[in-house]
This record gives structure tokens, sequence and C-alpha cells, in this order.
């Protein structure tokens, strides 16, 4: 066992209580893909077979991890099909399993390490695994909606399969050993994981336009920090007139450029009126001016658009702050509010681990992000305490007094 695997372990053991825990925690498993959850038991039930030969090599640790993933994601599918069956979006989750698992079986059947029935088994899993999350993506893109601690669930569930894919790195780093059917199938998943979050960050900002536009009110939400987010995206994506990468690079660049922008219009142009200037005062140039002196003094490349975009590094890791200093003047925060924070936040997180990923897989760094995204999660970790004590328990998010 390595340091990874256990970690890589606890965070998939942690991952399927949690997510058990909370369908029965909010009665409701609506969000939820049924489709998913019967892949996942597929998967382990036919990975861990051999338990019924119990060999002499299993230590309790395995036999024990085994029992946990096969009987609690057994209860979930049970939970969803039975006792919340009413709340499950079976409307939506239409997903086609057998597109996933009659390929999957077919090429285990031609790609394994042995003829054997077991070993074709795992292989099997190991591939179905990769593939697992799709009816999920499907059911979140049909729905555009996402519950606050499903995102947790699924960072739990994207991070353990990023952490055994180091597991990997690590092993064939130190032992020269190296599955590559493991590496490969972990590596599409964990890509998968990587789309399936930007998706949900996507939703993040479609989801305060939405907000606003529907409540017809901006009142908890801070002009200054959607000033300085625009300013960010705009800055950052200027290569846009220079670059083309790919279709799906400059989609997304002109996203966040477009939201933002139209944010800022509904706030100060559209709704203006229940905006608060009051509690809204924040001097964001304190926060502009250094990040750009900063930008010209420490970067990568002295080039107008190397400093712009460190400029936007910096700034995005401090560009909450009048947001958390409107909510520290008001002393509350209304729950869309809190959850669109909380999605802000994970989304940095979730770029903090793809750094890490990185490093490990291909040697890659770069300080600059690494130490901005690692500030500007710091600046939410006591948002995230208070979320997770308060506001996913059904309360409003109030500060200490």
């Amino acid at each position: 066992l390595t340091g990874y695997r256990l970690l890589a372990d606890s965070f998939h053991a942690f991952a399927v209580l949690y997510l058990l825990f909370n369908i029965w925690r909010t009665k409701s498993c609506f969000g939820v893909s049924g489709k998913t959850q019967i892949l996942y038991i597929t998967v382990f039930a036919t990975r861990y077979a051999d338990l019924v030969t119990f060999p002499a090599t299993y230590s309790v640790y395995n036999v024990m991890m085994k029992t946990l993933f096969i009987s609690v994601t057994l209860i979930t599918v049970l939970v969803m099909h039975s006792v919340y069956r009413k709340t499950y979006d079976r409307e939506n989750d239409t997903f086609y399993n057998e597109f996933l698992i009659l390929p999957c079986f077919v090429i285990a059947l031609f790609v394994n390490y042995r003829m054997e029935a077991f070993e074709i088994l795992w292989s099997f899993s190991i591939m179905l695994e990769a593939v697992a999350i799709l009816p999920q993506m499907d059911l979140i893109c049909k729905t555009f909606h996402v519950e606050p601690w499903f995102k947790c669930y699924l960072l739990l569930l994207g991070s353990y399969r990023a952490l055994y894919v180091l597991h990997w790195v690590d092993r064939y780093g130190q032992y020269g050993l190296y599955d590559p059917l493991a590496f490969i199938s972990g590596g599409i998943q964990t890509v998968l994981f990587v789309l399936l979050a930007v998706r949900i960050a996507t939703l993040k900002h479609r989801e305060r336009i939405v907000t606003i536009w529907k409540t017809r009110s901006c009142a908890g939400i801070s002009g200054k920090s959607q000033i300085l987010f625009a300013i960010v995206y705009i800055s950052r994506y200027l290569d846009l007139v220079t670059t083309f990468i790919s279709v799906y690079n400059t989609f997304m660049k002109l996203v966040f450029i477009s939201t933002s922008v139209a944010t800022i219009y509904l706030m100060y142009v559209k709704f203006k009126a229940t905006y608060d200037h009051n509690h809204d005062s924040f001097r964001i140039e304190f926060l502009l001016v250094p990040c750009f002196l900063l930008a010209l003094l420490i970067n990568n490349a002295f080039t107008p658009l190397e400093i712009l975009w460190t400029f936007s590094i910096y700034l995005e890791a401090v560009a909450i702050l009048p947001q958390l200093f409107l909510v520290s003047k008001t002393g509350e925060a209304e729950s869309i509010t809190s959850h669109y924070l909380f999605a802000l936040g994970s989304y940095r997180a979730l770029y903090l681990l793809n750094w890490i990923y990185r490093y490990y897989a291909e040697g890659h760094y770069d300080l600059i992000a690494i130490f901005a995204g690692a500030i500007q999660t710091i600046l939410y970790c006591d948002f995230f305490y208070l979320y997770i004590t308060k506001v996913l328990k059904g309360k409003k998010l109030q500060l200490p007094a």
C-alpha cells in the first residue's frame, strides 16, 4: 500500500457513504443518476467477485474495503428505487447503460492479462468504471442543476481516481511496475471528471444570471466582485483575438466573458434599484493596482499578453474579497448566494488538484497559478466551514455574532 492508495481509498469510501447519508438526510435522490449507481454496483460486483474464493493473500483491510463498496452501493441503489423512488428523476435519467456495458465486456474479452473468468471480470470492471459517470453527466446536462452536497460527492469521487493515477505513477517511478489497462482507464475517468467539473462551473455562471433574472433582485451580491471577475476574464482571454486553440477553449472563454458582462449589466442597469450600494463599498482599486504592479514584477515572460494573464491570476485570487466584505457587513447571505460562493470556491480547489495531477503525471507546474490558487482557496476556507455546518443543514448562512 502506498500513501496515495490509502488516501484514494479513504476518499472513495467517504464518497459512497456520503452519498447514501445525504439521500437519507434529505429524504430525496433527486439529481442522482440511478443509472450511474447501477453501473457502479456492476463495477464492484464484478471486480470483487473473487471475494467468494477468499485468497490467502487477502488482508482484513482488503476484504473490509471490498465489502464496504459492494454493500453501500447496493443499499444506495435499493434506496433510490424503493424508499425514495418518488423523488427519483426517471424522466431525465434515460441514458442507455447497455451502450456502456456491452462494449466494455466485449473489449475485456480481447484486452486482458489472462483469459480467466476473474481476470476478464476485473478488466471489464476497470473499463466500465472509467465511463460509469457518463449517465450522471447526461442527467446534469439535461437538468442544469446540481445540489450543493452532490458537488462534494463528485469532488470526492473525482479526487479518488486522480489519486489512484498518482498511485500508479508513484509505483512506476519507484518499482518500475506499470499496469497500462488501469492507468489508461484511470486517465480517461479523471478527464471525464474534469469535464464534469468544468460543466458545473459553467452552470455556476448560468445560475447566477438566472437567479438575478428570476428574483428581479441582486440583493446580497457584490457588484464590485463581479466587476473584478469581468476584468479577470477579459484580461486573461485577450488571446482570443490572436490565438485559436480549440472550439472548446474558445467557447468556454466566451461563456465566462459574456456571462460576467451580462451579470454586471443586470446589476447596474436592469435591477439597479435592488443593488445594495451602501454595503458594497469595498475599494477595488486597492486590489487592482497592487495586482497589476505585481504582475509587472513577477511573470513568466515580459510580454503584454503574459503580463495580463499573470495580472488576471493574481486578481482572481482576491476578487472574492468585496463579496466576503459585503457578507461580513450584512452578517448573513441568502441560500442562493451561499451556493454560488461554494461553487466558486470549489472550482478553484479543483484546479489545485489539476495542478497536483499535472505535476506528478507530466512534471509540469506553474508556481504563479499554484500560489494564487492556494491563496484563493484559503480565502474561502472560513466560508466553507459555515456552508457545511449551516447551509447544508437547511439553515441560513449567518456569521457568528
